[in-house]
């Protein structure tokens, strides 16, 4: 990605997508954007089988809009992405979906902790999903959206989590198109 540090703003395109990195088969991380500060749409890094980390989204503090599907922030089967660090200096408030699924080798929410409230849901009527992380053990991460979510909060399918540590929601604001307002399903290891 040599060659876009230079960039410090992205606008939105049509379907209010802002960056869009996927299916990059040898893609290891995301340097090359470290001027990057703000993006008017939604971010998704999917389907990126090599990538370990965000590193080069540090600099990365405001995800302003979201897509058409209602999602701000999507990251999504990423096979070998460890870890989210990089994304913490995202410390607004999101107006659309946070989504993290299927990134089997995920360990931790951590760098998503300075996201203040999702104020949106996507088309299925969810604020939040954590769905098939196998790694996972808790939610610590997330601790930052102390307030209520407009959507769902979806935790799903996540083999090792252990703890819903991080989770300080206090108020779910709507249901998604399931009538599920709160839907903890097949999590082998939660005991607590």
């Amino acid at each position: 990605l040599t060659g876009l540090q230079a960039v410090s703003e992205i606008g939105k395109d049509v379907t209010g997508d802002s960056l869009r990195i996927m299916m990059n088969e040898i893609l290891v991380s995301l340097l090359g954007f470290e001027g990057l500060k703000k993006v008017d749409g939604a971010i998704t890094v999917a389907e990126n089988p090599a990538l370990q980390s965000f590193s080069g989204l540090e600099n990365v503090m405001h995800v302003v809009g979201k897509n058409d599907a209602g999602e701000s922030l999507v990251i999504k089967a990423n096979a070998e992405l460890r870890n989210l660090t990089a994304l913490s200096g995202v410390s607004n408030e999101l107006q659309g979906a946070l989504s993290v699924i299927a990134n089997n080798k995920l360990d931790s929410l951590k760098g998503l902790e300075n996201i203040k409230a999702i104020l949106g849901k996507n088309i299925y009527g969810n604020a939040v999903e954590i769905i098939h992380n196998d790694k996972l053990v808790d939610l610590k991460g997330i601790e930052g959206l102390n307030a209520h979510l407009k959507g769902a909060l979806v935790i799903e399918h996540n083999k090792a989590l252990q703890r819903l540590d991080g989770a300080q929601v206090s108020t779910i604001d709507g249901a998604n198109q399931d009538g599920t307002a709160l839907s903890i399903v097949d999590n082998a290891a939660l005991s607590d």
